[in-house]
């Protein structure tokens, strides 16, 4: 007699709001717990936590009696992830500079066509289509440097055995220049104490190494300028006091130099990476037969 009464009760209340039932199942759905396997990265992590979890999917996947696989050594696996992780870092700061220089576009472009259309004779039509240019290309950039960060994005995660959010936060997770003060392939064995496995590619990646070291040089010398230009530039116009010309052709260098001070920053970290990893050679990385 009880459970009829429930019955009935569940009856009328279903009944009575048809969608209840439903609104049960998400609720139950929603506060079940989601496999970090599964769960997609809002957060980047750092470098560290990116290797582990690497490590970790690759062992969890990969057994050595599988036939015909070639597997990653561990020191492969920390270089594909660190290209991939800087990868992120350099876009999302070259998005960073062109999302910038957008702005000073657009606020050109509306004030130069403001300008042309009081009849002033300030400003040129010619001006304003250089202007225009300028934008377009901007924009281009930011759709070349937004679809590489989620290339980056995407090969890391499946690295990791992780999903990464298309606008995953950066934080402070900023791209820092890495600290390698060896020039020679004998000073850095001198100071880690080893032997080379293969001296000749030691060599090639050492003259890669320095000489992506000097361009990170002369980039942070050309940024620092460039900055200053543009900071006067953009005042000078702001002000009345400069033209379309000047702060066209300061945008345009301002772009090129600091997409390029980062591009440098990720090339030399890239070829410490490359180093380390042919000096640390190794065997495959899997699980051993169980």
């Amino acid at each position: 007699m009880l459970s009829k009464v429930y019955c009935l009760k569940f009856k009328n209340i279903s009944s009575a709001f048809p969608f209840g039932i439903i609104l049960l199942m998400i609720f139950i759905s929603t506060s079940l717990p989601v496999s970090s396997e599964t769960a997609v990265l809002k957060i980047l992590p750092s470098l560290e936590e990116a290797i582990r979890l690497a490590r970790s999917h690759q062992l969890h996947n990969s057994r050595c009696s599988d036939g015909n696989r070639n597997f990653f050594t561990e020191a492969q696996l920390i270089y594909q992830v660190k290209e991939n992780y800087y990868g992120i870092q350099v876009k999302y700061e070259q998005l960073k500079i062109s999302e910038e220089v957008r702005e000073h576009f657009e606020k050109a472009v509306t004030g130069a066509e403001e300008k042309y259309e009081s009849d002033d004779g300030e400003v040129t039509q010619s001006a304003i289509t250089k202007l225009k240019l300028g934008l377009s290309g901007t924009l281009n950039d930011l759709v070349q440097f937004g679809n590489d960060k989620k290339l980056f994005q995407l090969r890391l995660g499946r690295l990791m055995g992780r999903a990464i959010h298309n606008e995953v936060e950066i934080g402070e997770r900023s791209l820092k220049l890495l600290e390698f003060p060896f020039k020679t392939v004998a000073e850095y064995l001198a100071a880690q104490k080893s032997s080379a496995r293969d001296y000749f590619e030691l060599q090639e990646a050492m003259i890669e190494i320095n000489k992506t070291r000097a361009k990170v040089g002369l980039a942070v010398d050309n940024r620092k300028m460039t900055r200053a230009l543009l900071v006067t530039e953009a005042a000078n116009y702001d002000f009345g006091i400069g033209d379309e010309g000047d702060l066209f052709e300061a945008l345009i260098i301002y772009t090129h130099v600091l997409v390029g001070h980062f591009e440098a920053l990720y090339n030399f970290n890239l070829s410490v990476s490359a180093f380390e990893r042919i000096h640390a050679g190794g065997a495959p990385l899997c699980r051993a037969k169980e």
